[in-house]
């Protein structure tokens, strides 16, 4: 394409003299090109349009095409994103008032955030097209507005209502145009969210315009995807497909939909039939890669490696390469791959997922620690991301459930002191949630930080009722002088859980915890009556509580002043509790 760019003496000659002309036009010669844009072959556009002659709208047809080319779906190619605009660029020094370059112009900078020089670009657009003595054709002026608004709908840094104004004019050229008709649709799509009816309407006038227009087919299956409304989808992309079999995205998107809903094998064939009509190097690279999507990660990496060699700068295929690898638990291999991605691949094209997958990579390497710095390097990169704080808790509580013995008691606080800290930071962001303060008490318990560990539980107690028992624990972990500090605690543990059959079926090693508990206190205290009562809601509770059978069941040791003992004390009163008050 260097030569595309190497503007001649004489074209800018050319291009001097058409800038003079009394009727700025578009040549038809173009059309094709932009229909072979327009179903995504992009490699096949550049060739065909090498041939024509060299103009200001033959760079705005390249610039428009490396625009579409650049984006994959998810992310942009920084390169091709540039080439565009040296397109662009050139076709505005060998024509300065052919619109269109400035309209593509004011897309890019729409795409690199930068919506002041967008605003300019447009507004050089609409300047030429509008000013009388350059008598442009209704045509290209109609078309310079449609392309205004399509770009204003297309970036993130969307404008509604600037597209709308820039429909409107185009509208009052010719209301029955398709590409204004499809834009339209495009901008209710946007404008409404909520109710897609006037977006399917819209799309609906293209077809009773041209009856077999699958662009607007294609954008109806693409809103009932946004409303995840598949099947919906699945079904407009085969009519599209029948109006028009060699529209090539209708078959891309027909493989996205099959994926989703899990039809692998048709999902294979539709992205086969895209690769059959749009057989370039790209094609093959991404059809390799969806075998990773449709979870044949075997036929992914043989794929990939197959088709990796026609470009060995698409370093997003050592990315699924290490996804693949990942899955099959080939996890040398999959840190390999990882590492080439992140070594070559543009940082900007980093996601979430890249950072997560190499965190899990590192735990089946047994590197534990690394897998925790990768975590924290995706929460502090995408603010949306919160999945990784409970990783890293998890990681902290495994490591420290694993330092066994007294001598690694120090090592074992240590773990479980840091999975406190990781809910600590969620929470701060997040607001406080009763699960993760039911969790982080417990973490807090087990590094011994048993004030703070108490009033956690406390927080979790109106979601938790068994958080109770928690608070119980801790309390008799600070009861120094053995002065029954956990009983008040235990008590009421067994009054909110010890009535559901379904909390005692879940909360019987708790419940019988809270009862040896009484049965020791009462012991202490002399009151054998009780105590035994204790005792035996024990042995209900967990027959092979070891305490309990030494002193009831076992001949060899058993009490025998317990044992004496009428066992008839009422331990706690049920009262009827009303769940509204328990959330109180």
């Amino acid at each position: 394409m260097r030569n595309l760019f190497l503007v001649s003496a004489t074209a800018l000659l050319f291009g001097a003299c058409t800038a003079q002309k009394p009727i700025l036009e578009s040549n038809p010669a173009f059309d094709p090109i932009r229909k072979t844009t327009l179903n995504e072959r992009y490699e096949k556009a550049l060739s065909d349009v090498e041939s024509l002659p060299s103009s200001g709208e033959k760079f705005s047809v390249v610039g428009f095409n490396y625009a579409e080319w650049a984006f994959d779906g998810k992310t942009f190619d920084t390169k091709k994103n540039q080439e565009a605009i040296d397109a662009f660029n050139a076709g505005v020094k060998i024509d300065s008032l052919f619109p269109m370059n400035y309209v593509g112009l004011g897309r890019m900078a729409l795409r690199n955030k930068d919506i002041a020089s967008a605003q300019r670009y447009f507004a050089k657009a609409q300047s030429i097209v509008e000013n009388k003595k350059y008598k442009v054709s209704k045509p290209l002026k109609q078309n310079t507005y449609i392309a205004i608004a399509a770009a204003q709908l297309a970036e993130e840094t969307r404008d509604t209502t600037a597209a709308r104004k820039a429909l409107n004019l185009a509208s009052a050229i010719d209301e029955n145009n398709l590409e204004l008709r499809l834009t339209w649709g495009d901008y209710q799509f946007r404008k409404n969210i909520n109710n897609q009816s006037a977006a399917i309407a819209e799309y609906n006038k293209c077809l009773n315009i041209d009856s077999k227009y699958a662009p607007a087919l294609y954008r109806k299956a693409r809103l009932y995807k946004a409303a995840k409304n598949y099947e919906e989808s699945l079904k407009t992309l085969n009519e599209a497909i029948a109006l028009d079999p060699t529209f090539a995205p209708a078959y891309r998107e027909k493989a996205e939909m099959s994926k989703e809903l899990s039809r692998f094998e048709e999902a294979i064939s539709a992205y086969e039939k895209y690769l059959e009509l749009n057989n370039s190097c790209r094609v093959q690279q991404r059809y390799a890669s969806f075998f990773y999507l449709t979870k044949n990660y075997d036929r992914a990496i043989t794929e990939i490696n197959a088709a990796i060699v026609c470009n060995e700068n698409n370093h997003i295929l050592n990315r699924i390469l290490g996804y693949s690898h990942f899955e099959l638990k080939a996890y040398d291999q999959a840190k390999s791959f990882m590492d080439k991605f992140f070594a070559k691949e543009d940082p900007r094209n980093f996601d979430v997922k890249d950072f997560e997958t190499y965190a899990d990579i590192m735990i089946g390497l047994g590197q534990d620690s690394i897998a925790i710095l990768n975590y924290e390097k995706a929460l502090s990169l995408f603010p949306d991301y919160t999945a990784g704080y409970d990783k890293i808790a998890t990681l902290y509580t495994n490591n420290a459930m694993a330092a066994k013995g007294k001598e690694n008691e120090a090592k074992r606080i240590m773990y479980y002191t840091k999975a406190a800290d990781t809910y600590s930071k969620k929470m701060a962001k997040l607001g406080e949630d009763p699960r993760d303060l039911f969790v982080q008490g417990q973490v807090l318990y087990f590094s011994q930080q048993y004030v703070l560990a108490d009033s956690t539980f406390m927080k979790a107690t109106k979601r938790y009722p068994e958080s109770w028992f928690w608070v119980a624990k801790c309390e008799n972990k600070l009861d120094v002088n053995q002065e029954g500090r956990a009983k008040a605690f235990y008590e009421k543990a067994i009054v909110l859980v010890g009535q559901n059959p379904e909390a005692i079926a879940k909360g019987k090693k708790s419940l019988a915890e809270a009862y040896q508990y009484l049965g020791l206190y009462y012991g202490n205290m002399g009151d054998l009556n009780c105590s035994k009562s204790a005792w035996m809601k024990v042995l209900e509770l967990d027959p092979t509580n070891k305490l309990a059978n030494q002193l009831l069941v076992t001949p060899e040791t058993l009490d025998k002043e317990l044992m004496a003992a009428a066992g008839d004390c009422v331990l706690v009163t049920f009262p009827e509790v009303k769940k509204e008050e328990e959330e109180k």
